[in-house]
């Protein structure tokens, strides 16, 4: 590809440089996300604040989902949240509180089998509440680490 030329799909670098790029967004940031979803933006990490009101945000969520398929790209924005369970928790509380993930490794401390099928279970009701709620990727960790010199970890794990 040719420096200042298109790219694939016949795409600006200004515009496939847009669609790598993911930002935050927190509650009063929406018109300005909306300018950047016209010209082309990937992807947008949802905030607490912004997931506050769910019927707000799904509403604002496929508004720009309408304008990313009218941007240069004319491609689906990608959302993602960081929904982990146990203390790491963006959207509103529901009616079930998930456990952490140290909790699950507790419980196979015992019964491995039980903590993989709980945790199947709790994956499930998780991917419903982000599908429902327009999200398409969690960015919780695989797997930490819990060391007794890592105190970021904790009861995240």
């Amino acid at each position: 590809m040719a420096m200042g030329g298109e790219g694939a799909g016949g795409l600006s670098l200004e515009a496939m440089a847009a669609q790598v790029l993911c930002i935050g967004v927190e509650q009063g940031q929406e018109e300005a996300v909306e300018e950047l979803v016209v010209a082309g933006l990937g992807s947008v990490h949802l905030f607490s604040s912004f997931l506050a009101d769910p019927t707000a945000a799904v509403r604002r969520l496929n508004r720009w989902q309408a304008m990313a398929l009218r941007s240069p790209a004319a491609a689906p924005l990608l959302v993602a949240v960081d929904e982990e369970g146990g203390p790491v928790v963006r959207l509103p509380r529901g009616e079930t509180t998930l456990p952490s993930a140290l909790a699950f490794g507790a419980i196979a401390a015992a019964d491995r089998g039980l903590a993989a099928a709980l945790a199947r279970r709790a994956a499930r009701a998780v991917a419903g509440r982000l599908r429902a709620s327009g999200i398409h990727l969690d960015l919780a960790p695989v797997c930490d680490l819990l060391l007794a010199d890592n105190p970021v970890v904790g009861n995240v794990s």
